[in-house]
């Protein structure tokens, strides 16, 4: 059985578990259910080990830093700077909109709990107060309240810290992806327009009535238990996975020196386990993940026959941009 650290497999945190991309300014990091993003400094931080197992692998000068943050319960792309400017400007990105980011969830819905064509925009007012986020005017926002979790001071009181009460605008988009014909639970693809605290999570639950599967901070727990019963599974987790984060990169030289760089993270084998069961279909760049340049996947299972099918330039005049940055695929081959 495999060593824990608060509940979390100490193999979880070995760096080929982790590693997915690194390049000359940041790693691509495919973190687990269950780490909180941010490390503490402390030699017992699951975090602050998962970092430096990292740095070793790679033979890092320094520790990477973390250019975002992730819900503790969320799986998937997590993106490192490897220094202090490459760690501005990717957080610059992130602010201002210029880094796309894509989720995958598994929500309890059916297909007609969604517009027709599969498509929809999220546009809602978000308010924080003392650390609890939900939506403000929320259709189902009575149905599905967030739940306060665990006290900080354990006498079921929040305590309030800086930062925790603030008003935002929040935009997401969707796609539906496929549904599964066994229970009332789709697959669906979120662009995030602006980055807020809980966004994903609380516009699906209060906003569009359809919790993510295993969310036990905006869901309904009947909804999930149900639907573990009729799959038969033994348990559920949130099933919310950062998919893909598509960013600005510059070649060194060259005539067109501006690229898109896409980093896809394959899906935890928890996900895929109840897509599985509930025959909901999941494409290969889900499972194995990937990079992509302009659009044009370059790493990753599937590329050859990609770029033979999209493009008519050769594979190795288009993979030849990774190379020019540093570029590193550690990922599925």
């Amino acid at each position: 059985m495999a060593s824990l650290i608060s509940g979390l497999a100490v193999k979880e945190l070995h760096p080929e578990k982790l590693i997915l991309y690194a390049d000359n300014a940041l790693v691509a990091m495919n973190k687990p259910r269950g780490l909180v993003s941010q490390p503490r400094n402390s030699a017992e931080d699951k975090m602050t080990l998962a970092l430096d197992n990292i740095k070793t692998a790679l033979n890092l000068e320094n520790r990477p830093m973390p250019a975002h943050r992730l819900d503790k319960q969320t799986s998937g792309l997590l993106l490192l700077a490897l220094n202090h400017r490459a760690l501005a400007e990717l957080s610059r990105g992130m602010r201002v909109g210029a880094i796309e980011k894509k989720y995958l969830a598994l929500v309890c819905a059916g297909a007609s709990d969604f517009p027709a064509t599969g498509l929809g925009r999220m546009d809602t007012t978000l308010i924080c107060e003392n650390g609890i986020v939900r939506v403000k005017d929320a259709p189902f926002a009575k149905r599905f309240p967030p739940h306060r979790g665990k006290s900080h001071k354990g006498n079921g009181n929040m305590v309030k810290e800086p930062g925790d009460d603030w008003v935002r605008q929040a935009v997401t988009e969707y796609r539906v992806l496929a549904t599964s014909p066994m229970v009332p639970l789709s697959l669906l693809e979120l662009s995030l327009i602006t980055g807020c605290k809980h966004q994903i999570r609380a516009q699906l639950a209060q906003y569009l009535g359809t919790p993510i599967f295993g969310d036990k901070k905006f869901g309904v727990e009947e909804k999930t238990r149900q639907i573990v019963k009729d799959l038969q599974l033994r348990s559920s987790a949130l099933s919310l996975h950062s998919y893909q984060a598509t960013l600005t990169r510059y070649r060194p030289e060259g005539p067109q020196k501006r690229f898109r760089l896409g980093i896809g993270a394959p899906i935890h084998w928890d996900f895929e386990r109840v897509c599985v069961a509930a025959d909901i279909p999941l494409s290969q760049d889900h499972r194995s993940g990937g990079l992509w340049v302009d659009g044009q996947k370059v790493r990753g299972i599937g590329t050859k026959e990609h770029i033979q099918s999209h493009t008519n330039r050769k594979m190795g005049e288009v993979e030849d941009t990774i190379g020019q940055i540093g570029g590193v695929w550690y990922g599925q081959q």
